[in-house]
């Protein structure tokens, strides 16, 4: 289970706080072909090509990671290492909640408290 499903569950905040926070996480997110030139793992050049494969694909082309790994331009451990990042830059849920004002920074920790607990 993961943390938002927990939040949801024990009533700690309202299904369209956590869709509204998520959306917050995600609009922060680098797009992984901007984070893959930023951190060497692509050329320019090579992003434009996969960018122009995904559109020739069609209905979004597929994943940018698989398709540059698809066309030999990345391995799937660096694309694999890519996503963690770009998930990493993102600010973390509990903390968007409590700027949205959905919990307050003691609700978050008790939950969180709980959350883990109930993972082990």
């Amino acid at each position: 289970m993961v943390l938002g499903e927990f939040l949801i569950e024990k009533n700690i905040v309202r299904e369209e706080d956590l869709l509204k926070a998520l959306d917050v996480q995600r609009a922060q997110q680098i797009p992984l072909g901007q984070l893959a030139v930023k951190e060497g793992f692509l050329e320019p050049k090579q992003l434009f090509k996969i960018l122009t494969a995904q559109r020739e694909q069609g209905n979004g082309g597929g994943h940018l990671g698989m398709v540059a790994v698809d066309m030999g331009f990345m391995t799937l451990e660096r694309m694999e290492a890519l996503v963690k990042m770009q998930t990493e830059t993102s600010e973390l849920l509990g903390d968007i909640l409590v700027e949205q004002g959905s919990l307050t920074r003691s609700e978050l920790l008790l939950a969180l408290k709980e959350f883990r607990s109930a993972g082990s």
